[in-house]
This record gives C-alpha cells, sequence and structure tokens, in this order.
C-alpha cells in the first residue's frame, strides 16, 4: 500500500512515487490486487481533496521492484512524458544485491544484447523469462558497476540505456550475478539460511526533462527497510554516497 511519505515530489504536471514491493504498477485480472493508479488516486483523495486526482501511467516496474517511478498528472504532460521515456531522455540508476561469482566480471562493465520472451511450453505455467536471442528479439544496453563486496554478498549498481522487460534482472544474470530472490533468473530465495521474500532490485534514481518547463531534474528513492537489511545480515556496509 502506498502512503502519503512515499510521495516523491508533485506539482500540477508530474507526480513522483517511491514504489514499495509488492505492488503492481498496472491493473490485473484480479480485482482485488492494488496498483499504483488506484492507490495514488486514493492518496490524493485523502490527503489533497482540493486538487485533481487524474493520475497517468507512462512506464512500469516490476510487483517485486521498489523505487522512484513518474506519472502524468495533467492531460498536457501525457505525450511529452511518453516521448521522453521513448526517446531514452530519462536516466535510471538501479540497486541490486547478488551473490557474488568467481572471478567477478571486470567491473563497470557493459552488457548488451537482444531479448525476447522465451515461448512458454505445453502445460507451463507462470511468468516467462526474457532470453538472449542471436536474431529477433529487443536491442539492449546495460551499464553494471560494483559499488561494495562481501564475502556472501554484492551490491551492485545498473544504469539500462533501454527499457525492456525485465531487463536489469536479465542482464545481471548473464553476468552470472542473478539478483537474490528472483529464483527465474537463477537468483536465490534462500540464501545461508536467510528468506529472500522478493526479487532485490531497487530504482534508486531517476533524472529526466521535466514534460513542461524541459527542466533537468533527479530523484532518488530511500533504499527500502528490508534492502537494508539484508545488507547489514551479511556484513555489507552500503556506501554513504548512495
Amino acid at each position: 500500500m502506498l502512503t502519503q511519505n512515499d510521495i516523491l515530489y508533485k506539482d500540477q504536471d508530474i507526480i513522483v512515487i517511491n514504489k514499495p514491493a509488492g505492488l503492481l504498477s498496472q491493473k490485473s485480472l484480479d480485482p482485488t490486487r492494488k496498483y499504483v493508479l488506484l492507490e495514488l488516486k486514493r492518496l490524493l483523495q485523502e490527503h489533497f481533496p482540493d486538487e485533481s486526482d487524474y493520475v497517468a501511467l507512462h512506464h512500469r516496474l516490476d510487483k517485486d521492484t521498489s523505487g522512484v517511478m513518474v506519472l502524468a498528472r495533467s492531460k498536457r504532460a501525457n505525450k511529452p512524458l511518453m516521448n521522453m521515456f521513448k526517446q531514452r531522455l530519462a536516466s535510471k540508476t538501479y540497486l541490486a544485491l547478488t551473490a557474488p561469482c568467481s572471478p567477478l566480471p571486470s567491473f563497470p562493465c557493459t552488457v548488451e544484447n537482444h531479448l525476447a520472451t522465451q515461448k512458454k511450453q505445453k502445460g507451463q505455467r507462470g511468468p516467462q523469462p526474457q532470453i538472449a536471442v542471436h536474431s529477433g528479439g529487443d536491442y539492449a544496453l546495460s551499464s553494471v558497476d560494483l559499488l561494495a563486496q562481501q564475502k556472501k554478498l554484492c551490491l551492485l549498481q545498473v544504469e539500462p540505456k533501454t527499457g525492456r522487460r525485465h531487463q536489469v534482472r536479465t542482464h545481471l544474470a548473464s553476468i552470472r550475478l542473478p539478483i537474490l530472490g528472483d529464483p527465474l533468473y537463477g537468483g536465490q530465495a534462500r540464501y545461508y539460511h536467510q528468506d529472500i521474500s522478493r526479487v532485490m532490485l531497487h530504482a534508486y534514481q531517476l533524472s529526466f526533462p521535466h514534460p513542461i518547463t524541459e527542466e533537468q531534474v533527479t530523484f532518488t528513492a530511500p533504499i527500502p527497510e528490508d534492502f537494508h537489511a539484508l545488507a547489514t545480515h551479511f556484513e555489507l556496509t552500503i556506501p554513504e554516497e548512495v
């Protein structure tokens, strides 16, 4: 559930939130499931009844991914926001916790390939992963850096330059560093007797030109408690500058 504290910024044209893990970005087939637009409308009606409760979604985060999202609050902001993401004018920074591999890649590194959704086999259920393909698919490019490392844990910073489905998750798995709590891509859901309840991926920062003023703005979503707790458990110190 979203709270008022999850609103990082708002004006008459945009609203920026820190989406909690577990909240859907979009409406699902299950009418009982909460999602970002529904929760935002509720918050605006409860806490800002004199303002418009109009909101429109132009990008998304996976359900288990926490972090910063921007939505339109006016119809005039819709097209500029849509074009901003289409033209890749938004800069995104993610943080991820992974188990170390041996040897580690040489950081910083670039991951570049083409991604497509794996075909579902007969009788197979659940979400299908993205896989690298040699022909077809969508071009995907990410920059990856190592921010901190302990014996049992790595903190990675990922800057996706394209916006493909599961791109960060897929690209980290491709360099043998799947995100903890992400079994779809090889990440462990139980690690050294520690249960990991969700994908340890956080959309930490988003920079973009404001859709109306065109001023470059940057928003940072505080690192969530479960992310901090896992790092602390494995004695990994998150750098102060993060």
